[in-house]
């Protein structure tokens, strides 16, 4: 694989991948090519080496900086750089709709397996090709492409926020919500249930608010799994705002509803009740209730469906996270492995931070109090971590 030689060429120099960052940088000021942050860049090459392939312009930039033969490195390139569709052109169909919504589908699928990086590109792809079929589409089949385009632009609004790009993200959702304006109450309920989740750390009133206006607009109306997701974004949202009271009522209204079967073109199918249980846990954890927490994660933890593994990964480094609060690093040194390994498969933002936070309490711990345990899983916590420099 690509990625692996990538990797293999940079460790041959001795190099970090802020060091190799540096080195394209290097090259680009030699091509006058334009200038950008070396951070970029190495983000850039986290991405290359976890698999992405980089087009024509990395390919030349990363062999001549690693002095690689750029079809030795990357494999032989093959020209695929065809046109885009000749939309103007194109006459709208029903099978055209059903193609574009099979894709959504199947990103949302591939998300949940490999990650929101694995779909980013594609989905944004998606939303390009759709929104200029809206401009050449007849005005009988417009709503049907509007549609479609409002739950594709949703989509890339959740993908980049757990990439860790809030606002992409809230500029996406509010893209959705113009295309969604006059569709049913359940998408608009999706739409404000997004909205309160990007702004649970930055606003959290407002967060409450509009979780609280997509639980109005699905009152009475059988909305699946969408009924328990957005009672578990009120509950967030509620202790994002530290409403205690309001958090135990709508944490256990959540949990009470998350048994409900999925309906046919569920807006929430992901709401199993292992994932809200796993969400209910965060709100625990922003009131310090970690053996709460750590309860509720653990009664599910055996119970996540294959098709989750990012939202798995993410529920495994809060069970982590709540080992280490109450002091059973025991557990902590056995989950750690999992919730690692989970996140390298299925690398999100959430889980990241989730990660992040689970080093932090244990450096600060081993600075007030050192004890095997401790340093045991403080070792293997920067050992796990060291994969991935992102962390």
């Amino acid at each position: 694989m690509s990625a692996q030689r990538l990797r293999g060429a940079r460790l041959e120099w001795g190099w970090s991948q802020n060091d190799l960052a540096a080195e394209v940088a290097r090259v680009r000021t030699k091509q006058r090519l334009k200038a950008i942050d070396a951070d970029s860049i190495r983000r850039q090459i986290v991405e290359f080496e976890r698999g992405r392939h980089p087009g024509p312009l990395w390919r030349g930039l990363l062999a001549e900086a690693l002095r690689e033969d750029e079809d030795h490195l990357f494999g032989l390139s093959v020209d695929t750089n065809l046109p885009r569709p000749l939309l103007v052109q194109a006459s709208f169909d029903s099978d055209v709709l059903a193609v574009v919504l099979e894709q959504r589908a199947a990103h949302i699928r591939a998300e949940h397996i490999f990650g929101p990086a694995y779909a980013r590109e594609l989905v944004d792809r998606d939303l390009t090709t759709i929104e200029e079929l809206i401009r050449v589409s007849p005005p009988a089949v417009r709503h049907e492409i509007r549609r479609a385009a409002g739950r594709i632009a949703e989509l890339g609004g959740w993908i980049a926020q757990d990439s860790g790009d809030p606002m992409q993200a809230l500029h996406l959702t509010t893209r959705a919500e113009d295309h969604l304006r006059s569709a049913e109450p359940s998408l608009q309920a999706v739409i404000l249930m997004r909205r309160s989740n990007i702004l649970l750390q930055s606003d959290p009133s407002l967060a409450a608010e509009l979780a609280d206006g997509a639980a109005r607009l699905i009152n009475g109306v059988s909305a699946g799994r969408l009924s328990a997701s957005v009672a578990r974004q009120q509950a967030l949202a509620a202790a994002a705002d530290r409403d205690r009271q309001s958090f135990n009522r709508l944490s256990a209204h959540a949990l009470n509803i998350a048994q409900i079967e999925p309906i046919l073109d569920d807006h929430a199918i992901y709401a199993s009740p292992a994932y809200v249980a796993g969400e209910i846990a965060a709100g625990f954890l922003m009131f310090g209730d970690a053996a709460e927490a750590m309860e509720l994660l653990r009664e599910h933890h055996g119970s996540w469906p294959s098709s989750q593994r990012r939202d798995f990964a993410v529920a495994s480094a809060r069970l982590l996270r709540a080992a280490i609060m109450i002091g059973d690093y025991r557990t902590a040194v056995e989950v750690l492995p999992q919730a690692v390994d989970t996140y390298l498969l299925a690398p999100s933002d959430r889980t990241r931070r989730e990660l992040r936070l689970c080093r932090k309490l244990i450096r600060d711990r081993v600075r007030a109090r050192t004890t095997l345990p401790l340093q045991i899983l403080r070792q293997r916590i920067e050992e796990a971590l060291r994969g991935d420099p992102t962390l």
